[in-house]
């Protein structure tokens, strides 16, 4: 048997009350929930109210708030959220984690096994860097203000929230620090910069995938609304 609207009304309250307002978690949870009522209804000739008890107890364990130190303490939410949002941010971040240590590497191999000398194009270089900063910075919010305007939630918004837009911050404490910290002694590109200047850019991948992400969950959203 199917459930009325009513009683899928009464499973939107239990979410919400379980602060899943993520869709594309809420949406899937909704569906499972409402498997299991159904089931229990149709098969153990459960009324819906015994059916509802049965099946919150069943779920409760996965909305009881929790962390995680991948995505930092200050990421806490229902167990359900956190968990996936680490299986969505964990290979993301081993990657990135494995080329910055390669981008260090041939770093230092270019510097040890090559001669050549930048101080032509310092002022290239530093605007250049200056300009990249400030395009990051501009892309990133303007992503993060059209999410905001969307006014819908999912896993990949929160992801976008907690861990993109702190890395703003990390821009305006970096760019005091440039001038010539970029170039070393030798007229050679300092490996150390540049690798944090590639974490911004591993991170401005981050935020698109997250970004469009996000609004693919918002479409399937509309069009599951709309059937």
């Amino acid at each position: 048997m199917k459930l009325t609207k009513e009683q899928i009304k009464q499973v939107e309250n239990y979410l919400t009350k379980k602060g899943i307002k993520y869709i594309d978690i809420r949406f899937e949870v909704l569906d499972h929930i409402s498997t299991d009522l159904e089931y229990l209804i149709e098969h153990n000739n459960y009324s819906f109210g015994d059916a509802f008890k049965e099946v919150t107890i069943k779920w409760n364990k996965s909305f009881k708030k929790t962390s995680s130190l991948l995505l930092g303490y200050s990421s806490n939410g229902p167990k359900m959220l956190i968990k996936k949002c680490i299986k969505i941010y964990k290979p993301l971040f081993v990657k990135s984690l494995i080329l910055v240590f390669l981008f260090i590497a041939i770093g230092y191999s270019v510097n040890y096994y090559f001669e050549y000398s930048l101080i032509n194009y310092k002022n290239v270089i530093h605007q250049f860097i200056y300009l990249a900063l400030i395009l990051y910075c501009g892309i990133i919010l303007f992503w993060y203000i059209k999410i905001r305007l969307g006014k819908a939630n999912t896993t990949f918004s929160y992801l976008f929230r907690k861990r993109i837009i702190p890395n703003l911050f990390s821009v305006f404490i970096f760019m005091p620090y440039l001038n010539d910290s970029y170039i070393t002694r030798e007229n050679k590109l300092s490996v150390i910069m540049f690798a944090m200047l590639f974490v911004f850019f591993l991170t401005f991948l981050g935020a698109r995938y997250f970004f469009k992400n996000h609004l693919k969950a918002v479409s399937n959203y509309k069009k599951y609304q709309l059937k």
